[in-house]
C-alpha cells in the first residue's frame, strides 16, 4: 500500500460501526488541519460500515477490509504497519473530534518534538450526541505518570502519538485483552515525555452496546490491575513513584473485588476486598475506598439504587 508523504495518519479500527461511523469520519474530514492520511481498518463488519466509509469521496481516506474479525488490538497493529507517518492520531468509530483537534495536537508536537504521547480533555456524550460530563486531568507532566498509575488518563480517541515510540515497543501489546491502550500508555510514559492539552477536543460516546462491552467484570478489571502491578515491580520505576505503590495496588484490588462480586464470586471478592483494605490502611483513597466497599457488598445494582435514592431524597431530610 502506498502512502502520501504526510506527517500524520489518523487510524480507526471498526467492527459494525454503522450507527455512528458516518459522524465520526465526518469529524475527521472537517478538521482545520488537512494534510493527513485517514486509514480505516474494517474488522469484518457485517453491517453497512464499509458502504458508509466508501461513500466518502475523499482521497485521504483508505479503507482496509478484513475477511475475518481479528480483534481490535491486531487490527490496530495492522494499521500501524501500513503507515510511515511520524505521527498517529486515534479515533474510534463512535467518537467525535472537535474541528481544531488535529491542528492543535500537531502544533504541540512540532513545538515539543520529544513528546511521544499527546492527549486532550474529553466530553462524554450520549447516543444522541448530547453532553453528559466533562473529563479533565492534570496537564502537569510530572503528575501524569502518577495519575496514570490509578486510571487511564489518556482517552484512546483523544491521543496522538509518535509512531517510532510505539514501534520500538512492538505496537499495541497483545497480552492485555481489555486494556491494550492503557498498557501502551504506561510503557510510553515511562520512556518519553507525554502531555495532555487542556481543551475539550474529543467527544467520547456512551451507548448501550458500548456500555455492555465495557461493564464491570473481573476479567476486564483484572487487566489494568496486572499491568499496574507489573509496572510497580520494575527496577527502573522512578523514585518519585515508589511511595505510591500501596495506594495504586489498593485501588486496583478494591476495583477487582467489585468486579468479582458482580460475577457472583463472593468468597474471592471478599478476599480481594480485604487485601485492598490492608494495602489502604492509611486511608489514602478516602471516599473512593468507600465506593468500592459498597459496590462489593451491595453489588452494582444495589449501589446504584442507593445512589439514586439519595439523589431523590428531599433537601434537609
Amino acid at each position: 500500500m502506498s502512502n502520501r508523504d504526510t506527517q500524520l495518519t489518523v487510524l480507526m479500527s471498526v467492527r459494525n460501526g454503522e450507527p455512528y461511523v458516518r459522524e465520526s469520519v465526518q469529524s475527521i474530514l472537517r478538521q482545520t488541519y488537512e494534510d493527513y492520511l485517514f486509514l480505516i481498518v474494517d474488522n469484518a463488519s457485517d453491517d453497512r460500515t464499509p458502504e458508509i466509509v466508501e461513500s466518502f469521496r475523499d482521497p485521504r481516506v483508505r479503507l482496509i477490509q478484513l475477511e475475518k474479525d481479528i480483534g481490535q488490538t491486531a487490527a490496530l497493529n495492522l494499521g500501524l504497519g501500513m503507515t510511515r507517518s511520524p505521527y498517529i492520531a486515534r479515533i474510534d468509530a463512535d467518537d467525535v473530534s472537535h474541528p481544531t483537534r488535529l491542528e492543535k495536537q500537531m502544533a504541540y508536537a512540532r513545538a515539543h518534538p520529544d513528546t511521544a504521547l499527546i492527549g486532550t480533555w474529553t466530553t462524554i456524550i450520549g447516543p444522541d450526541g448530547s453532553p453528559i460530563a466533562e473529563k479533565e486531568t492534570s496537564t502537569d507532566p510530572d503528575v501524569l505518570m502518577e495519575e496514570l498509575l490509578f486510571r487511564n488518563v489518556f482517552a484512546h480517541s483523544s491521543v496522538m502519538f509518535a509512531r517510532a515510540a510505539v514501534s520500538e515497543l512492538g505496537g499495541y501489546p497483545t497480552h492485555a485483552r481489555y486494556a491494550q491502550d492503557y498498557a501502551l500508555w504506561l510503557e510510553v510514559t515511562l520512556r518519553h515525555p507525554t502531555a495532555i492539552l487542556p481543551e475539550f477536543l474529543v467527544s467520547i460516546r456512551r451507548h448501550d452496546e458500548q456500555i455492555g462491552r465495557s461493564g464491570l467484570s473481573s476479567e476486564r478489571v483484572r487487566d489494568p490491575m496486572v499491568l499496574i502491578d507489573n509496572i510497580l515491580s520494575r527496577p527502573d520505576l522512578p523514585s518519585s513513584l515508589l511511595n505510591l505503590k500501596n495506594k495504586a495496588r489498593a485501588r486496583a484490588s478494591l476495583r477487582y473485588a467489585a468486579g468479582l462480586r458482580e460475577e457472583g464470586r463472593w468468597s474471592q471478592a471478599f478476599v480481594e476486598l480485604g487485601r485492598g483494605l490492608m494495602l489502604d490502611a492509611p486511608g489514602s483513597l478516602g471516599k473512593e475506598s468507600a465506593v468500592y466497599i459498597a459496590q462489593t457488598v451491595l453489588g452494582m445494582r444495589g449501589y446504584e439504587w442507593i445512589c439514586s435514592a439519595r439523589r431523590r431524597r428531599p433537601m434537609g431530610t
